[in-house]
């Protein structure tokens, strides 16, 4: 085991977190009114409800609304010659394993404002106020689920320090080796960790690649008025239900708003409740690659997504596991025996998602293999998926397969 998975399991040991699933009315400090569920303080997020029509199709839902742009940050250092990254153990209410090795600052403004009145966020200074005896090595603002959240978006920070950082409790340095070493394993790196390496992977020296760049962002030119979304009331919410328990689509294929009540030993404060969102399935998501004149390709679609106001590019599979519907099944088909180079199973961020599990996978084509694709697929190489990440063209879910596939080439 690599040093990482050593200390993970000791963490678990020491960080204790009790997540019970509680009825509405157990629920402190929040309200549940037809227009929106929100905080008593007006911080934190707030779930608001809206009727979509997008490409003709119109549905309901709701959305989380987080106006704080939250802060993904990640110290590191060089120790003869080997990068070492300042990692975490942090609990979550919906983590898979209930400890997820986090970022070094995991924190949205609610929370290191300290708008809950409890401890400070750790570390938080080296991002606020980035000094001589720190090199900013990139600081870019990416987004966030764009299926659940309303135009969402994280700072996203590596730094590298110079000077000596002192180590404090639920804290380690980790190796790439180490981190290389633990990328196949099961929901023990979390989802934002990989946010941040995934804006942070090397280019490669080969650049050729098989589609223009200006070519890969036309397929994101958003049409006007292609997305229509208006607020409505909860009681207007079509093919959903509310009861005691939470608000949930009736039919199963989004997910449900649950409630649940934190306590734990680890946190900022002890014990609070709040509203988090908790799929019905697992997500399956694939990157379908291939290698053009040497240079490893990634097989990308454009997508549009409820949250966001423009098209994106995706994976080139995103489906729930054992959904009967699914526009991509004819890639699927040619796929299925295939060896895979990745599959690991990660979980969304912890904080509003409640043990929301992602299957990813990547499957490599061979040099004569060729799929029939419709128009909006197209073949993007290594070191432009690193511009179109930089860009924020990219949703989160691919940003994070991406560097799963190339964690070895983390900065």
């Amino acid at each position: 085991m690599s040093s990482l998975i050593k200390w993970f399991h000791k963490e678990k040991k020491i960080r204790k977190i009790n997540v019970k699933v509680i009825n509405e009315d157990q629920l402190l400090n929040w309200k549940i009114s037809d227009s929106s569920i929100y905080h008593l303080s007006k911080s934190f997020f707030k779930i608001e409800f809206f009727k979509f029509l997008i490409n003709k199709i119109v549905f309901f839902q709701p959305l989380i609304i987080q106006k704080d742009i939250g802060i993904l940050g990640i110290i590191k250092k060089v120790e003869n010659n080997k990068d070492y990254y300042l990692l975490q153990s942090k609990v979550e209410p919906g983590n898979i394993n209930k400890v997820q090795i986090s970022p070094t600052v995991q924190a949205t403004a609610s929370n290191y404002k300290r708008k809950h009145g409890g401890k400070k966020t750790n570390y938080l200074k080296f991002f606020l106020n980035i000094n001589k005896n720190a090199t900013l090595i990139s600081r870019k603002k990416l987004s966030e689920h764009g299926n659940k959240f309303y135009q969402k978006k994280n700072e996203n920070f590596l730094i590298e320090v110079s000077g000596k950082v002192k180590k404090l409790k639920s804290f380690e340095w980790f190796s790439k080796n180490d981190i290389v070493k633990t990328i196949s394993k099961n929901n023990i790196l979390n989802m934002d960790t990989l946010s941040v390496f995934s804006n942070n992977i090397k280019k490669i020296d080969n650049n050729y690649s098989l589609n223009s760049l200006k070519n890969i962002i036309k397929l994101t030119t958003t049409p006007k008025n292609l997305i229509k979304r208006n607020k409505i009331n909860l009681s207007k919410l079509k093919n959903w239900k509310k009861d005691k328990t939470g608000i949930y689509d009736i039919k199963k294929k989004l997910f449900k708003i649950k409630y649940v009540l934190i306590e734990t030993n680890s946190r900022e404060i002890n014990s609070w409740t709040q509203p988090i969102i908790s799929n019905f399935d697992k997500i399956l998501n694939i990157f379908i690659v291939k290698d053009f004149n040497g240079v490893r390709h990634y097989l990308l679609k454009s997508c549009v997504q409820p949250g966001f106001n423009h098209i994106r590019l995706t994976n080139t599979i995103s489906m729930k596991m054992n959904s009967k519907i699914n526009y991509d099944s004819h890639i699927l088909r040619s796929i299925k025996k295939k060896p895979k180079l990745v599959n690991s199973i990660y979980s969304d961020e912890g904080g509003r998602f409640f043990k929301n599990q992602v299957v990813n996978q990547a499957v490599k084509l061979g040099k004569d293999e060729k799929i029939k694709l419709k128009k909006n697929y197209v073949w993007v190489s290594h070191n432009q998926m690193i511009n179109l990440i930089n860009r924020d063209i990219i949703t989160i879910e691919a940003r994070i397969l991406f560097a799963i596939c190339n964690i070895n080439k983390i900065i």
